[in-house]
């Protein structure tokens, strides 16, 4: 208690020489001692917010890139060489096409200017809307591609042989166009919305942002069709599709006995194919669970933050929420190689050729009619 008391004068001292009030009894010590530990507690709540914030976009992000750029171009590699015999691997390896430039343009910048302090975007007018411009574009572009093939998906596991009779890649073609030349040109006003201004400070820096006439158009209308084409109607409508492709898979299985050949092994392609898709599509929607709330919070209660700890939670929330995103545009590869047989034998095929004769030689040995039928149906698969 005596030590106690003596950090309690100590504190009432230090209030004394700032003549900020009179504490004379233990009590009144008390009571400075305990506001003084919860102020104190207070920034220690928001110190560590700080160094939390900051260790996540220090050290999480070349991790992501690094999985992603590696993983994204071994998707690319595989799906553009077998995107003739299975449609659907045309949206796959513009996804990730789209997801290398989301992380060079999104994730690179953010963790180059946690580190250096300096935004590549701010170093000249034509970088600034250039970069802002590429990183919506492609992250409009890639989940409206998710959502898509996540149509394509729920339409081929209903009608599989209907599908199969069509000219499914020309289809796939001119649907991918569509989504790039729109989401195009819903994001072309950054190519001159977007320029260098002036920094507030003293310092003569300037940053990347919108010019002062079009301030206002971010600030009231951008925020909401931002929301409603990156998050709330992909959201919606990978949901639903994923609901109707899931029962649809059900109902498939208990019709595939009455199938005959020709038409069990369409079914199997689609099969394997949804599957690989589902999963790809029940991660978007995982990963943009925190970005949604996010960003309706943002547009809803920006106004009504008012202490620096509401202030850090808030950015803490959009630091996760932002890494997140960034993973989803990362993992697909592995995703890919977890759910879809068609895609881990094909993989096989282009990095380990010798590895898969080795293998056909060991079964021609043994059963070398056997053998014939299996290696038909892998090249079916």
């Amino acid at each position: 208690m005596t030590g106690d008391i003596s950090e309690y004068e100590y504190l009432a001292a230090i209030l004394r020489s700032m003549n900020l009030s009179q504490f004379g009894n233990e009590s009144d010590h008390e009571l400075l001692y305990n506001l003084i530990k919860q102020i104190q507690k207070k920034v220690d709540s928001e110190q560590e917010a700080s160094v939390l914030i900051y260790n996540l976009l220090t050290f999480l992000p070349p991790l992501i890139l690094a999985f992603g750029i590696v993983g994204n171009i071994l998707s690319f590699i595989v799906l553009t060489k077998f995107s003739n015999r299975f449609p659907s691997y045309h949206y796959l390896y513009v996804l990730a096409s789209l997801d290398m430039v989301v992380l060079l343009t999104g994730l690179l910048r953010l963790w180059v200017k946690q580190i250096t302090g300096n935004d590549v975007a701010s170093e000249s007018n034509f970088l600034c809307p250039l970069f802002t411009f590429l990183g919506f574009f492609s992250s409009v572009a890639s989940v409206w591609i998710v959502l898509a093939i996540s149509i394509d998906r729920a339409i081929a596991i209903k009608y599989p042989l209907k599908r199969y009779k069509e000219d499914v890649n020309k289809r796939t073609k001119t649907i991918i166009l569509i989504i790039l030349i729109g989401s195009g040109l819903v994001n072309i006003h950054f190519l001159f919305t977007m320029g260098l201004q002036p920094n507030k400070s003293r310092d003569l820096t300037s940053s990347c942002d919108p010019h002062l006439i079009y301030l206002n158009f971010y600030r009231t209308v951008w925020a909401w069709i931002d929301a409603i084409i990156y998050s709330w109607i992909p959201f919606c409508v990978i949901g639903i599709t994923n609901i109707i492709t899931i029962i649809g898979l059900f109902v498939a299985r208990k019709t595939r006995k009455s199938l005959n050949s020709k038409e069990i092994k369409v079914s199997h392609r689609e099969h394997y194919m949804t599957i690989m898709v589902l999963t790809i599509s029940i991660s978007v929607l995982i990963m943009l669970v925190p970005v949604n709330t996010i960003m309706i919070m943002l547009i809803f209660w920006k106004n009504t933050i008012g202490s620096n700890q509401e202030l850090y939670n808030m950015q803490l929330a959009k630091t996760i929420g932002e890494l997140l995103m960034y993973t989803s545009h990362s993992v697909n590869f592995v995703l890919y190689y977890w759910a879809g047989s068609q895609f881990r034998h094909q993989f096989g095929k282009v990095f380990f050729p010798k590895k898969k004769e080795k293998r056909v030689q060991r079964m021609s040995t043994f059963e070398p009619t056997c053998s014939k039928s299996i290696l038909s149906i892998e090249d079916d698969l």
